[in-house]
């Protein structure tokens, strides 16, 4: 079974991924090169996940889906994705804190 798409650039602060071609029912884990392992039950074949910490800056991950055993269908594991480096210009950064509060 292939892994699941992730849609790309990935960016340090993203609190989600958008995820595709996933088999529905399956099991998706996601695994940090930081060692956070994180695993969702996904009932459609496209979707978003929401993370249990925002993405870090220079991390890269994983993913792959799998299904019960008896199925057979062996799960395939993704190259690892690199997580881009956020940059907010200046001006991008008094918006963002002012909004924060």
């Amino acid at each position: 079974m292939p892994p699941p798409k992730v849609q790309i650039p990935l960016r340090g602060c993203d609190i989600t991924l958008n995820l595709s071609e996933i088999f529905e029912g399956a099991l998706v884990t996601i695994k940090r090169e930081t060692g956070l392992v994180e695993t969702v039950g996904m009932g459609v074949s496209a979707g978003e996940v929401f993370l249990a910490q925002p993405l870090k800056n220079r991390d890269s991950l994983q993913v792959s889906q799998s299904v019960w055993e008896k199925c057979e269908r062996p799960s395939k594991i993704s190259d690892a994705i690199p997580v881009r480096e956020t940059r907010f210009s200046r001006s991008a950064y008094h918006i963002f804190t002012s909004l924060r509060g």
